[in-house]
């Protein structure tokens, strides 16, 4: 039988790509892998706040974590610590005394994956310490080194947890003094996250979240229209997030002005709210940085003439 023969094809010219045609098709296929890698702008990056704010009871932590996108749940550790809040709409809270009403809680939430609530606030890890102890010890005695390791490893791992959900994070801590890292003899404010034996908590934590504030109250004198001998003290919530020698604070935020030079973050926020915080973060803070050093201005002239005052008194 005869071999079949290929018979010739005329396939014309070879048309080559244009330049254009050749970019688009690489732009296309960049694209695509991009997308297949899950690499994104950062612009798409998720707008969720993971923060830990700290400080003495009574100075606005709980009010504050209040102004957090909503719905919030507040998963309440210590007793009556919503009462200050208690008039706030789409503000819902859970009593959290054992590891069950925590665990139950953050099933809930994980659940719901950030379609209802938009914020969570844990008030406060400080107390909620003592709920994790007590998950995990056995009650046969003194509390030995190892039930700390397991309370330790237990906090890290939920915490951790807690923070990646997709939703806003408020993590409430009372303060505590300290050494810090760096040396033993120096002793700085800081959350109170873990006992003194669980150092690595306050490190996993500390790491995580991107704002870390002190709340405080201001005092200060301010003298009425035209006078000078009689003065008013005002106080003022404050949220402490620039850097400072003797408390933490941490704050991620755009440090460039738009001529290119690094600005300072504000050293704190009068009155913090969410709104405000996010306007430090992205970078949108010149006002602040102002009203603070107006504000010293003031307190400055303020004390003088007071001084003055007492002078011409004696």
């Amino acid at each position: 039988m005869p071999i079949p023969q290929l018979k010739k094809v005329s396939v014309g010219p070879v048309i080559s790509a244009s330049p254009s045609q050749e970019k688009a098709k690489k732009v296309f296929n960049t694209e695509e892998m991009m997308a297949r890698l899950g690499i994104k702008s950062v612009a798409e990056e998720d707008p969720t706040l993971k923060i830990m704010a700290y400080g003495k009871s009574g100075t606005g932590k709980t009010t504050f974590a209040s102004t957090f996108p909503k719905p919030i749940l507040f998963l309440q550790c210590d007793k009556k610590g919503v009462i200050s809040i208690r008039r706030r709409k789409d503000t819902y809270f859970k009593q959290v005394d054992t590891w069950e009403d925590f665990e139950e809680a953050f099933n809930l939430l994980k659940d719901d994956d950030g379609n209802f609530y938009k914020t969570v606030v844990l008030d406060t890890v400080t107390s909620w310490q003592e709920v994790v102890m007590a998950s995990v010890y056995t009650g046969d005695g003194m509390i030995t080194q190892q039930t700390w390791g397991k309370c330790s490893s237990k906090m890290k791992t939920w915490l951790t947890n807690l923070i990646d959900l997709p939703l806003n994070v408020v993590i409430l801590a009372q303060d505590r003094m300290a050494k810090t890292e760096a040396s033993d003899d120096m002793e700085m404010i800081m959350p109170e996250v873990g006992a003194y034996t669980m150092p690595s908590v306050s490190k996993i934590l500390n790491a995580a979240v991107s704002v870390i504030g002190q709340t405080y109250i201001k005092a200060s004198w301010i003298k009425p229209q035209g006078q000078i001998a009689k003065r008013t003290l005002k106080t003022e919530y404050c949220l402490r997030i620039g850097p400072h020698t003797q408390y933490i604070t941490k704050v991620r935020r755009d440090i460039l002005s738009e001529d290119g030079s690094e600005k300072p973050a504000p050293e704190y926020l009068v009155n913090p709210t969410y709104e405000k915080l996010m306007e430090v973060i992205l970078g949108e803070d010149d006002k602040f940085l102002e009203e603070i050093k107006m504000r010293k201005k003031n307190e400055e002239e303020i004390q003088e003439k007071m001084t003055l005052s007492r002078d011409m008194e004696e």
